[in-house]
């Protein structure tokens, strides 16, 4: 079951609250430090699979988030490049977030 923007809030602040309301920030900094080198491999990989992509002339797809103004929802997208036919694609992912209509 996914949990919504509140719960999950909520339960980051139970791990790492040291007084209600505040949020242990070397507990948090060790947990951000070991999320950036899993992503930092992550990244590697990726760049491996992109650059193979390029090499082959085919499409490259990236998926990211934009930010709405004023109401400041991340809306999450798909952007395809295609270095070939000098080409960039950008298109909403069909299956949208919780919590964002």
């Amino acid at each position: 079951m996914d949990k919504t923007a509140p719960e999950l809030l909520k339960e980051l602040q139970e791990k790492f609250a040291d007084t209600p309301g505040l949020i242990d920030a070397k507990k948090l900094q060790k947990i951000s430090m070991e999320a950036g080198k899993h992503l930092m491999l992550l990244m590697k990989k990726y760049n491996a699979i992109l650059q193979e992509a390029v090499e082959r002339g085919k499409p490259v797809p990236v998926g990211t988030y934009i930010m709405t103004k004023p109401e400041q929802k991340l809306v999450p997208v798909n952007i395809f490049v295609d270095f070939d036919r000098r080409t960039i694609k950008m298109l909403l992912w069909e299956k949208k977030l919780q919590g964002l209509s």
